[in-house]
């Protein structure tokens, strides 16, 4: 809901993106119960280049 207030951006119905991020999700569990953190080398890059992505992304 967050989303759509600040950027107007419907996601809900997208059954595409729902199962990225399950995919996305289940290693982020184990890593996150187990207490592993993992460092994204792209990360700056992808800040840059998907900037909009990346912004909505971070919403808490």
């Amino acid at each position: 809901m967050r989303i759509y207030k600040t950027f107007h951006i419907v996601l809900r119905d997208n059954f595409n993106l729902r199962m990225l991020l399950i995919q996305h999700m289940m290693p982020l569990d184990i890593r996150m119960k187990y207490g592993i953190f993992l460092e994204n080398p792209l990360l700056e890059n992808i800040c840059k280049r998907y900037y909009l992505s990346y912004t909505i992304a971070a919403q808490n």
